[in-house]
């Protein structure tokens, strides 16, 4: 076979073989070709890994917006004797809406209050209202009568409940520890 024409393919015109730069010239279009599919294989191994991480960040960011966005309602514990034989815990949880769940755990020695959430609780409801510096704090029987009313100061740490002393000013009375 004989090649009769000067190409740019660096093809000697009176020889049989090949020169140099001929073969040199298809090794690099043989490399090119190979390094174009190998570029494409991991190209697309590279996006899947992208995606891979893009789907990742974007489920992250979905649990720990779950996670950090929502606040739990506030909890507020108080536990004393109340009686010289009546050891009290109590838990207040303030919703969102204006109105609270009182849970209410009695006992006769103060060794055991640790374990009341393994005991029933008394459930009250009710409603707290702002008014000025204080709020009020209504608690309600079958979901319409008044059983007590006092006032109450809440901060991110405490709730402080005030009743009237005998000269008629208020008096803070318990302070209810915020548990979460």
């Amino acid at each position: 076979m004989r090649i009769t024409r000067v190409s740019n393919s660096g093809l000697n015109p009176n020889s049989n073989r090949f020169s140099f730069y001929s073969v040199f010239y298809l090794l690099k279009i043989k490399i090119y070709k190979v390094a174009t599919i190998h570029t494409q294989i991991v190209g697309k191994k590279f996006k899947t890994i992208l995606m891979k991480k893009y789907y990742l960040s974007i489920l992250l960011a979905f649990t720990l917006s779950s996670i950090i966005g929502q606040n739990t309602d506030p909890q507020y514990l108080f536990h004393d004797y109340i009686f010289s034989d009546l050891y009290i815990v109590e838990i207040i949880e303030i919703h969102p809406d204006s109105t609270y769940t009182s849970k209410t755990w009695s006992f006769e020695d103060k060794k055991d209050w640790t374990s009341y959430k393994n005991i029933d609780p008394d459930v009250k409801n009710g409603r707290i209202i702002k008014e000025g510096a204080y709020f009020r704090y209504t608690e309600y029987k079958n979901g319409k009568e008044v059983t007590l009313e006092s006032k109450i100061k809440l901060n991110k740490r405490m709730l402080v409940f005030y009743y009237p002393n005998s000269n008629g000013k208020l008096e803070a009375q318990g302070k209810y520890k915020r548990i979460n």
